[in-house]
């Protein structure tokens, strides 16, 4: 579609230059189809915004958050994005831009106002021998075929261009807040953690405080644990802090202040689940990816800039009627006429041609530059995620599995008498790594999706192919 279009551009372009019956016809196409196009580019500008969202009221003694997420007893990331996307100053922003770049098209596109003249004979006011002489003019200036219909494409285009923008801003922001959630997520859960393991430590002490008061074990089992189990404290603290930061972050986000409370995550996230092929998901983000949608409008602005650029070779014309009682003889007062520009200035002119030319050729190769780039980052984005979600298989099938099979086994051989201690606070230490290492590749999973997501342009749940990622 994209292509027909500055195809048919650069035909009305080789068209507009032969004059004669091309004017009328190019006129009425450009007024009905720009108009078309206007028409429904300002009904998506100015539609509801997307994913309302209530808006925080400061009402006395009801807590700010309150209003945001009413009685909900788990924040969940759907909710999460709707709010953003409600309260997100920065989209508001460009929805704005996006609702005046379009207004820009009745402006360009419409005659300048008519203008009335008016004079008269001051000897004549008084006279006895002659009548009373004035003179009327009306005239309206009308462009060159083809030049208001061509600033209008051109407009039309720069009004989708921000468009675009703001879908890149709405998309950029939904990964934000998805990156943010899942870093306060992994923060919860690696404190659930943390505390588990601070109360299984406990017991191991008191286990081995009770082999060491029945003569089976040595007193240094039950302060090794207790050092174990203050290591676990202080990494507790530190991860309260992690806590605090990952929630400023996501309360700034939605344009909430810092500490303002939050319900807590959920304790489960889905699983991974598969993706459409890398070839598949390059072809989606070159087709429909909103950075690139914006540059490929902006394309097609600054070739209709050019084709403007040559019509600017042919005048301008200058309809006019007017009434002068100077004319003795009635039939002469009433007069209309046409007044036509002599584009002499053939200069300046071709300078206004070089410099759209110009401004295209440098639109053309952002629009390259683009292109190369969106690949990089989808490739990139897709090889970590494949990556990230092999890390959360293993961990989920193979290595936490086995480190719970172990620890459990050498806690049964410490109480039994078989191995000692150390053996034991090994076994959990690894355990306790390897179930932070999975939560981190669960959240980082998640993060990675979002990535991906964003360099497409579009969900990977919206794809669909015969080649998917497991």
């Amino acid at each position: 579609m994209r292509a027909n279009r500055i195809q048919g551009l650069v035909g009305m372009s080789t068209f507009g230059r032969r004059p004669g019956i091309a004017a009328c016809v190019f006129i009425a196409w450009g007024c009905s189809a720009s108009a078309d196009r206007y028409a429904s580019v300002r009904t998506e500008a100015f539609g509801p915004a997307d994913d309302p969202a209530p808006r925080a009221v400061t009402e006395p003694g009801v807590p700010l958050a309150n209003h945001v997420w009413g009685d909900a007893t788990e924040l969940l990331l759907e909710s999460v994005q709707r709010v953003a996307k409600a309260r997100n100053p920065t989209l508001a922003a460009a929805r704005a831009s996006w609702q005046a770049a379009v207004e820009r098209y009745p402006q360009v596109t419409a005659f300048k106002d008519p203008t009335f003249g008016y004079a008269l004979a001051p000897g004549s006011i008084d006279s006895d021998e002659s009548i009373y002489g004035q003179k009327i003019e009306v005239a309206q200036r009308i462009p060159w075929p083809g030049k208001l219909a061509l600033r209008g494409e051109a407009a039309l285009d720069d009004a989708q261009a921000a468009g675009d923008g703001f879908e890149s801003a709405r998309q950029h922001l939904q990964h934000a807040v998805t990156e943010a959630f899942f870093a306060l997520w992994l923060t919860h859960r690696s404190i659930e953690i943390n505390r588990t393991n601070q109360n299984l430590l406990a017991e191991f002490q008191e286990v081995a405080e009770g082999r060491y008061g029945a003569g089976l074990a040595s007193k240094s089992d039950a302060l090794q644990a207790e050092v174990e189990h203050q290591h676990l404290i202080h990494r507790g603290i530190a991860l309260e802090r992690d806590r605090k930061v990952a929630k400023a972050r996501l309360n700034t986000l939605l344009k909430l202040p810092p500490t303002h409370p939050l319900p807590p995550p959920p304790k489960r996230v889905p699983k991974p689940r598969g993706i459409a092929a890398l070839p598949r998901l390059e072809k989606v983000a070159l087709e429909g990816r909103p950075e690139l949608q914006a540059l490929e409008h902006s394309v097609g602005a600054r070739l209709a800039d050019v084709d403007l650029a040559h019509r600017e070779y042919f005048p301008d014309f200058a309809l006019n009627a007017g009434y002068n009682s100077l004319w003795e003889v009635v039939d002469k007062r009433t007069v209309v006429g046409i007044a036509i520009d002599v584009p002499l200035q053939l200069g300046r002119r071709q300078a206004a041609v070089n410099e759209a030319e110009a401004a295209h050729r440098r639109a053309q190769a952002r629009l390259e530059e683009g292109r190369s780039e969106t690949l990089l980052e989808v490739s990139e984005a897709y090889d970590q995620l494949v990556e990230t979600e092999h890390v959360v298989h293993l961990y989920a099938t193979s290595i936490l599995p086995v480190a719970r099979e172990s620890r459990d086994t050498a806690r049964v051989g410490y109480e039994a008498g078989s191995n000692d201690f150390l053996t034991l606070l090994q076994t959990e230490k690894s355990l306790y790594l390897a179930e932070l290492t999975y939560q981190e590749a669960l959240a980082a999973y998640h993060q990675g999706r979002a990535r991906l997501e964003f360099a497409v342009g579009r969900s990977l749940d919206a794809l669909d192919g015969p080649e998917v990622m497991p």
